[in-house]
């Protein structure tokens, strides 16, 4: 599968403190790992949202095949 994997980072106010976006292919069961910019995010309890979903910017849309979007969050302590 070919798709794209989004996540944010959000504190308890709703405000995203830091954003990511990539490229994610699977052929296999796969534990990727995701890196967020932590620049000026303070120390805290975050949620962190991640959305993977079928297609990605550099590939014409009829070159992938579709899949179900998965969505999950956790929460997450910065020290």
């Amino acid at each position: 599968a070919l798709g794209t994997a989004r996540g944010e980072l959000v504190d308890s106010t709703g405000t995203t403190r830091a954003t990511f976006i990539m490229p994610i292919s699977a052929y296999y069961t796969v534990d990727p790992r995701f890196t967020l910019p932590r620049g000026s995010v303070p120390a805290g309890r975050y949620v962190l949202r991640v959305d993977i979903t079928s297609g990605r910017q550099d590939l014409a849309p009829e070159t992938i095949l579709p899949f179900k979007a998965v969505r999950d969050s956790v929460t997450v302590q910065l020290p």
